[in-house]
């Protein structure tokens, strides 16, 4: 059975043991390289959900059904 995706989530610990820096703010969390450029910005909601607008493209071979 194969779900749809509308929220994939994202590893903090898995980020950081990239070499990544994640850092959180009342408003916002950031991703920062190694080099210290931005990789990623995640908003915070009201909820208190950290969330980034993502585009993904489909995986060779395999169609996008709706």
């Amino acid at each position: 059975q194969i779900a749809a995706v509308t929220r994939p989530l994202m590893s903090v610990g898995k980020i950081c043991d990239e070499g990544h820096t994640v850092t959180f703010s009342d408003v916002m969390a950031v991703v920062n390289a190694k080099d210290g450029s931005e990789l990623a910005r995640f908003h915070r909601t009201n909820g208190g959900l950290y969330v980034a607008k993502l585009k993904l493209r489909s995986p060779a071979g395999f169609p996008r059904h709706e």
